[in-house]
């Protein structure tokens, strides 16, 4: 893939994001949401592409995954109101039919679009285990790195909004002190919680924490200690034991992670 496939394929995105722009201001926000946040997706995946010393054409095919990823977002909230997965459709599945009926990558060739698919299909799923192929694999890591990078963003800013309201278009959940003990047990296990086991505002919270657990290189690694995420998001969660214990668990990791991997 060249620089002048990709102008292309961005244009194409932003005609399509911006199809679902009406009159609604509070629905605009949050198509323009998810629009702003595939952007900066498309500016991590480079950074951390840069940071592994892509090659031009893989970089220039990592900033279109990015871009691309989160495709589906826009028909689903268009049809739902939500982004909540459990209660709609699972984006990702959306995202890859809506270019494969659209054949949108059609002039590029098998190998690239192969990629691309599977990229969409797998961003959000708690396993790649299914990845046969090392190249689609390696770059379906990358876009699950530079995704959370700005999820993180994304969510931390929302819980930190000046009037305190939590969206509940965003989360669709209770927001009490509640915590689940499945979702607890997972993270004592090092493990991604699974959506399924959220309940509350404060298991989600706990969910973004232990995407820590599938952190694939030492870049992103870096960048979450950086910005201070795990501290942030463990600060909005009820100050306890139970707490303290989670933010030592998730720094913990880090190090080790970025011990391990020097």
């Amino acid at each position: 893939m060249n620089k002048k496939d990709f102008i292309f394929y961005k244009k194409w995105f932003y005609t399509y994001a911006d199809s679902f722009l009406t009159s609604d201001k509070d629905f605009n926000y949050h198509i323009i949401l998810k629009k702003e946040h595939s952007q900066r997706v498309s500016e991590e995946i480079v950074l951390l592409g840069n940071f592994l010393g892509l090659d031009t054409g893989d970089l220039i095919l990592a900033e279109l995954i990015g871009l691309y990823h989160d495709l589906g977002r826009f028909q689903q909230y268009a049809s739902f109101h939500t982004f909540f997965d459990q209660k709609s459709r699972d984006h990702a599945k959306l995202g890859r039919k809506i270019v494969v009926e659209k054949n949108i990558f059609a002039d590029l060739n098998i190998k690239e679009r192969n990629i691309i698919l599977s990229c969409i299909s797998l961003h959000n799923k708690l396993s790649l285990n299914t990845v046969r192929d090392s190249r689609e694999l390696f770059f379906v890591r990358l876009l699950r790195d530079a995704d959370k990078l700005d999820i993180w963003r994304v969510l931390i800013d929302h819980y930190l909004a000046e009037n305190k309201n939590r969206n509940p278009v965003l989360l669709d959940l209770p927001d009490d002190s509640y915590i689940s003990d499945k979702v607890v047990k997972a993270f004592h296990q090092q493990k991604l919680v699974k959506k399924e086991h959220i309940k509350t505002v404060n298991d989600f919270i706990i969910l973004n924490i232990s995407w820590v657990f599938d952190l694939n290189f030492t870049y992103t690694a870096q960048e979450v200690i950086k910005r201070n995420y795990i501290n942030t998001l463990t600060e909005l969660l009820p100050p306890s034991e139970q707490t303290r214990t989670i933010s030592e668990i998730a720094t913990l990791y880090l190090e080790e992670f970025n011990m391990q991997q020097v």
